[in-house]
């Protein structure tokens, strides 16, 4: 709600800058999304409820490393 994920990821990416951070993780739209904006790599793991998720993994190599996932059904 505070960064108004729904209307564009505008504003999530340049409060990430500010704070010198490399990737943000949020939810809210249920939509699953991995996303490099503005220099910010943004993962949305989706919802759970529709089996969707995300695995992320922190590389010495090749940095942030993010999986969006599906259970089986």
């Amino acid at each position: 709600h505070l960064y108004g994920v729904k209307y564009g990821l505008d504003a999530l990416a340049r409060h990430c800058r500010e704070r010198m951070a490399a990737c943000a993780m949020f939810g809210h739209t249920h939509v699953p999304l991995v996303r490099l904006e503005s220099g910010v790599l943004l993962i949305n793991p989706g919802a759970l409820k529709d089996g969707k998720y995300a695995v992320v993994r922190a590389d010495a190599e090749r940095g942030i490393v993010p999986r969006l996932m599906s259970l089986e059904k």
